[in-house]
This record gives structure tokens, C-alpha cells and sequence, in this order.
């Protein structure tokens, strides 16, 4: 496997530039990827990793740490879906408010 290390531009047109397979271009300037090339294929670091963890751990061992870390991914993202409703329902309400707020100064402006 090689190693590449690319920093990913600034700009649209100097990133198709850097771009490579599996690069996410529209990265924040300075980002770096470090990747692994099977193949002619660039993996990402996790796929790297990926592959790691299992020729250290095992598949057992592995598939429970995945299977763990995708249930707490479920959870968080449950979480997150919860408080943005919370947070569009604050948002409607203080809207709806305001609404009332102009409609009332409205009103009051052309009596």
C-alpha cells in the first residue's frame, strides 16, 4: 500500500485540480487526506483502519466494536433529530409571536 498525503485547495477550480478518487473536494483548505491505494482504488483512512482493527482484533471482536459504535451513532442521531424538532417548534412559536406582535402594532398604526 502507498501512502499519499494531498491538501485539498482552497477554490472549486484549484480543487478539481487536487482531486483523486475519494476525495471529498469541497474540504476545508488545509485539510489532508491520507489515504491508501489498492489497486489503483484510494481508500479512505477509516477503510485503513478498518482493515487494521480486523487483522489485529479478529472479526468477532471487530464486528462487536462496530455493532457497539453504530448503536451509540443510532442514539446520538435520535438525539440530535429530537432537540431540532424541540428547536423548530421554539422557532414556529417565537415566529407566531412575532406575527401577532406586527399584527397588533399594524393595527394599532392604522387607527
Amino acid at each position: 500500500m502507498t501512502k499519499h498525503r494531498v491538501r485539498i485547495a482552497k477554490a472549486n477550480d484549484s480543487a478539481k485540480r487536487f482531486s483523486r478518487p475519494g476525495i471529498d473536494v469541497s474540504a476545508r483548505r488545509g485539510d489532508v487526506y491520507d489515504g491508501a491505494t489498492i489497486a489503483g482504488v484510494q481508500l479512505p483512512v477509516t477503510a485503513k483502519l478498518s482493515g487494521r482493527f480486523y487483522e489485529r482484533f479478529g472479526d468477532q471482536i471487530t464486528n462487536e466494536l462496530v455493532d457497539w459504535f453504530n448503536s451509540v451513532d443510532t442514539t446520538y442521531q435520535a438525539q440530535v433529530r429530537e432537540i431540532n424538532e424541540s428547536n423548530r417548534l421554539w422557532m414556529e412559536a417565537r415566529f407566531d409571536a412575532f406575527d401577532a406582535r406586527m399584527d397588533a402594532f399594524e393595527a394599532k398604526m392604522e387607527a
